[in-house]
C-alpha cells in the first residue's frame, strides 16, 4: 500500500505526518529520518488492526433508479413501450 507523507522543515527539525492520519506524526533532525520514522508509525499503526472494505448503500437522488431494470425479461414490455409511444404521438 501507499500513503502520502507531509514533510515540513521546522526550526532545526522535520516534522513528517501521513496524510489522514494525524496519530502518525513524526519529528527528526533530518528530512530523510522523519519518512523512515512515519513509515514505521504507519506500519505500527496498521498492525493494531486490520483494513477491510465494506459496502455502504447510499440514498440515490433519483427514486426511478430503483426500478431502473425491473422489467428487463417482461415479454410484453416492448408492446407496452410502443403503446405509450403511440398514444404520445396523438396527444401531440
Amino acid at each position: 500500500m501507499q500513503y502520502q507523507i507531509l514533510v515540513k522543515q521546522q526550526n532545526n527539525s522535520f516534522l513528517a505526518t501521513a496524510l489522514g492520519i494525524p496519530e502518525c506524526s513524526v519529528e527528526a533532525q533530518t528530512r530523510e529520518q522523519a519518512v523512515i520514522k512515519a513509515r514505521e508509525a504507519i506500519e505500527n499503526w496498521l498492525a493494531q488492526g486490520e483494513i477491510i472494505t465494506v459496502e455502504v448503500e447510499t440514498a440515490s437522488s433519483n427514486p426511478w433508479l430503483k426500478l431502473h431494470g425491473q422489467l428487463k425479461d417482461e415479454p410484453l414490455f416492448d408492446d407496452f413501450v410502443a403503446e405509450v409511444n403511440s398514444y404520445r404521438k396523438s396527444v401531440d
